[in-house]
């Protein structure tokens, strides 16, 4: 994420050098040099430059891409193992389950048969 932001605050700074750069020249050289040339060259580094940004801009939204589909497959495949651990904790939460009915089912009729033992014992 940093590296994007680097990218794109570099690509700007260097595109306003460049800028800066040719309107000095210009200014300098606007006696020396062919204006209709130094325009028709003016003209191809600024496409040139739009060119560039075009191409970072389109690399940045390729790794944007990328990233959300690495992250989505990531997020995919952590909720599908949660849920498969949390339908083994289920499956053996029921399986405790089960046992625990089963041992109040057999204390209960522990408990019933030593109260039928006391009472045979008593009368």
């Amino acid at each position: 994420m940093e590296t994007i932001i680097l990218v794109t605050v570099f690509s700007t700074l260097g595109v306003v050098a460049l800028v800066t750069a040719i309107v000095v020249a210009f200014v300098k050289l606007s006696k020396k040099v062919d204006v209709n040339r130094l325009e028709k060259d003016v003209d191809n580094i600024w496409k040139h430059s739009e060119q560039v940004e075009n191409s970072i801009y389109d690399e940045m939204n390729q790794s944007f891409e990328n990233f959300e589909r690495v992250v989505g497959e990531t997020n995919n495949d952590l909720h599908r193992k949660i849920d498969s651990r949390f339908d083994k904790l289920y499956t053996e939460a029921d399986k405790l389950n089960t046992r625990c009915d089963d041992l109040q089912t057999m204390f209960e009729k522990m408990y019933s048969e030593t109260m039928n033992n006391k009472q045979l014992l008593k009368g």
